[in-house]
């Protein structure tokens, strides 16, 4: 698994921990779950979209098992 670092202002960076704490999931699970929410809104390649999600749940898969 890759690390990537995002810099936020201190305002947006304390409501996105807020909106993580009241949807029981952490900052990192947010931000996964945006940026495959934007990659898939916003393809035009599709294919290299559909290979990165499903990549991405493969390995959410073997954390969890």
């Amino acid at each position: 698994m890759k690390r990537v670092t995002v810099n936020f202002q201190d305002e947006c960076h304390l409501r996105l921990k807020l909106f993580a704490a009241a949807k029981e999931m952490t900052i990192n699970e947010v931000m996964v779950e945006a940026a495959k929410l934007y990659v898939q809104c916003n393809s035009k390649h599709y294919e290299i979209a559909k290979e990165l999600l499903k990549e991405n749940d493969e390995s959410k898969d073997q954390v969890n098992n």
